[in-house]
């Protein structure tokens, strides 16, 4: 008695060689970190951003000051290290003492905060739908800004933080009881309430698509393998 050998399924033997790379993927989708849906926000286009908003209501353009990058760079850096996003550091210092810390002279000073964004544009349009950070984004006095952006691991998640600064340049600094001078507002936007579109890491695309199509290859084969006549599939023959 001989058993006749089945032919070699060319496609059966390629989807086994992918089984691996599968599972693979599929993992990786699953256990990519959580920073693979963040694409990396621009301060020049919040900037950018932010100067639409005040021409369109007939404000000013605000330039950038190297001072005040250092300073939101500052107070960024410091909401990571104590795990709080607040105005006021866990050793209670005010926004307005990291311009101290950079010897940025001020006669108007304003702080917005961001937390978890996606887009620059979602940014803009949470500030401008809270009246707090609305009235910083359109106070007449501002001439300067200084924006940064910060990812980091806060309360076990990574996520991002937005540090946006104002300033009108004088030769006095504020005093802490200047506070008609001083205005600062943060904002903590909640994933479900995110504004913008969700913007997706291109080695996460890559995966996906790669998944996509592996599976989509895998179960077209079975639909045509179901339907094979019987008689057509190969049979052992007993001599």
């Amino acid at each position: 008695m001989k058993k006749k050998k089945p032919p070699i399924n060319l496609f059966q033997k390629y989807l086994g060689g992918l089984k691996p790379i599968l599972a693979a993927l599929t993992l990786a989708v699953f256990l990519l970190p959580n920073y693979a849906t963040f694409a990396s926000l621009s301060a020049d286009r919040i900037v950018d951003l932010i100067n639409q908003t005040r021409t369109t209501n007939g404000l000013n353009t605000l330039k950038t000051n190297p001072l005040l990058d250092e300073a939101a760079k500052l107070k960024a850096e410091k909401l990571f290290t104590d795990q709080v996003f607040a105005h006021t550091t866990s050793d209670g210092k005010e926004f307005y003492q990291f311009l101290d810390d950079v010897h940025y002279n001020y006669l108007y000073a304003g702080e917005n905060l961001a937390y978890d964004f996606y887009t620059e544009q979602g940014i803009v349009d949470a500030f401008m739908k809270s009246q707090a950070h609305k009235a910083n984004v359109l106070r007449r006095e501002y001439q300067e800004i200084g924006v940064a952006v910060m990812y980091g691991t806060m309360n076990s998640k990574y996520t991002n933080i937005i540090v946006v600064l104002f300033g009108t340049p004088g030769d006095q600094l504020l005093t802490q009881g200047d506070s008609t001078n001083i205005n600062y507002t943060g904002l903590l936007q909640n994933l479900k309430e995110k504004s913008g579109q969700i913007t997706f890491h291109p080695l996460t695309i890559f995966i996906l698509i790669t998944l996509i199509l592996s599976l989509t290859a895998f179960f077209i084969h079975r639909h045509l393998s179901a339907r094979i006549p019987a008689t057509a599939r190969l049979k052992f023959k007993h001599h």
